[in-house]
């Protein structure tokens, strides 16, 4: 199994607020997104590879849910770039086999939802592709504590604005209805490498197209 081929693990240590992984927060991203590999997804299979592997390069730890598809291009991407840079939560009912190395198993944990959770506390990005019912229960999660400010709460960064838009249609809705202020500002939007990445780095850079 693949705990046996990925058997790096980085243990947490304790700290005042609890449970603390040993990567620091401010430089570490979360890539989330379909485990389907169809040819509607190819597109952003790719781009999850390209966003992970140029992250990487400019020193950002890449966490994901160790799975493939999206998953598994990222930890790719970010491998390729520095295997120090290439990290995975695992749940332990779902543990994907994969035929060679591609990250480091940080922990494994029961549900779903634990390794979300869990993602709040090692990422200060999340970088959102498209996906199935899990992506959504990761992005309902992320930003309701991006929505309330809680502590800690990610950066929500949402990949292909076609895809996205019946969200941020839902959240405008909410605010017609007056039962939240400005929910469509909790999520961004991007729809190319150049922006994801940028939007993380925080500055311009040039990428190799």
């Amino acid at each position: 199994m693949l705990r046996g081929i990925n058997n790096n693990i980085i243990t947490f240590k304790s700290g005042k607020q609890g449970q603390i992984p040993a990567l620091e927060r401010e430089k570490t991203v979360a890539i989330l997104g379909a485990s389907k590999e169809t040819p509607q997804n190819k597109q952003y299979i790719q781009m999850a590879y390209e966003v992970a592997n140029d992250l990487a390069k400019q020193g950002f730890n890449v966490v994901t849910g160790g799975g493939y598809g999206i998953m598994k291009a990222a930890n790719e991407g970010a491998w390729d770039a520095n295997p120090k840079k290439s990290f995975a939560v695992n749940v332990k009912a779902w543990v994907d086999e994969h035929k060679k190395k591609i990250f480091n198993l940080l922990t494994e944990v029961d549900t779903g939802a634990q390794r979300t959770d869990l993602f709040r506390n090692i990422a200060k990005y999340w970088i959102v592709f498209p996906g199935g019912p899990g992506t959504m229960q990761e992005l309902s999660v992320g930003g309701e504590s991006k929505y309330y400010k809680s502590e800690p709460s990610p950066e929500m960064i949402l990949v292909g604005k076609k895809f996205q838009q019946p969200l941020f249609d839902y959240l405008k809705n909410m605010n017609d209805m007056a039962v939240a202020t400005n929910a469509d500002k909790t999520y961004q939007l991007a729809d190319s490498r150049n922006e994801i990445v940028q939007k993380v780095v925080g500055s311009k850079i040039n990428l190799v197209a």
